[in-house]
């Protein structure tokens, strides 16, 4: 049998997943593990807004540092805007892979892949960010789950 070809970045071996920490380990865990790391990648582009968006107050309270103010805000939508695609990409790809990973199993698992990929797709794509943005989150510090 082939290996299978999931959608989405290389995911580097030293790598601990902490954002899909609800799923269980089913058939679909590689794609969790894909998931984890892409959304790993978009938390570089938060921490850059959260600067932007300092920075953008602060050019605010000066009216002399007006075309500062306007870079700033240029470059903070950029920055949001790149976000949101990063983010619809690996949802969309968390998708795909939970049906690739559910193709290599019999019926059952097939047709509950198909399920799977739509509801939990769903409710990642609109809760788990949530969870992966807020302020308690410590990122991929390199230390495996106890």
């Amino acid at each position: 049998m082939p290996a299978m070809k999931l959608v989405g970045p290389e995911v580097p071996l030293g790598f601990v997943d902490d954002g899909c920490s609800m799923s269980p380990d089913g058939w679909w865990r590689r794609a969790c593990r894909i998931h984890d790391y892409e959304y790993h990648l978009i938390r570089e582009l938060v921490a850059r807004g959260r600067i932007q968006e300092r920075i953008v107050r602060e050019s605010r309270k000066q009216s002399e540092r007006r075309d500062e103010a306007y870079a700033a805000r240029a470059e903070l939508r950029y920055i949001r805007s790149k976000i949101k695609y990063a983010r619809r990409t690996a949802d969309i790809n968390l998708k795909e892979n939970i049906r690739r990973c559910s193709e290599a199993g019999g019926s059952l698992q097939r047709l509950s892949g198909w399920f799977l990929s739509r509801r939990y797709y769903g409710a990642v794509h609109r809760w788990g960010w949530k969870a992966v943005q807020g302020r308690g989150h410590k990122g991929n510090s390199g230390e495996s789950k106890s």
